[in-house]
């Protein structure tokens, strides 16, 4: 089962797959939080691991969660931007500004000084996490900037 956004009939979906005989279902995102902790909290498949990474919510002893640093992986994709920039100027194309998303930027931000403090990083939130194109158009404005390292963050942007 593969679902990329969590609507209701997405989260029904998910709760069909799960009265199946999975032994372990993983999701991905704060946006299927509802889903996995309100079945975790019912006690709706309770002989299944349920495993959310990047969110995490109120559940019984099923509901595993797995949240991580995002200012660490985003400071490693900086630094690499930074080292292997030509032009100096690197951009990031955000979803929505909330904390992960910022925290995100500031950890690339931070991680592109470290390796280039002459670097400029450039970029903007798309207040979307999926909207292809509007990050086409923050992309299209960023080359045109001569930014030649561009970081997605903050869903399918």
């Amino acid at each position: 089962l593969y679902l990329d956004s969590m609507t209701p009939d997405a989260c029904a979906a998910w709760h069909a797959a799960n009265a199946s005989s999975y032994q372990i279902v993983m999701t991905i995102g704060f946006s299927f939080e509802p889903c996995s902790t309100g079945a975790s909290a019912s006690g709706k498949h309770s002989s299944t691991w349920l495993v959310n990474i990047d969110g995490c919510g109120a559940g019984k002893g099923n509901l595993v969660c797995s949240v991580f640093d995002e200012s660490q992986v985003s400071f490693a994709a900086g630094y690499l931007a930074g080292s292997i920039t030509k032009s100096k100027i690197v951009g990031f194309i955000g979803g929505f500004p909330v904390p992960a998303v910022k925290r995100l930027v500031n950890g690339y931000r931070l991680g592109t000084q470290a390796a280039c403090p002459d670097c400029r990083v450039e970029g903007n939130f798309i207040n979307s996490f999926f909207n292809p194109s509007a990050a086409v158009g923050v992309a299209d404005w960023l080359t045109g900037l001569s930014a030649d390292v561009i970081f997605g963050c903050g869903g399918g942007t």
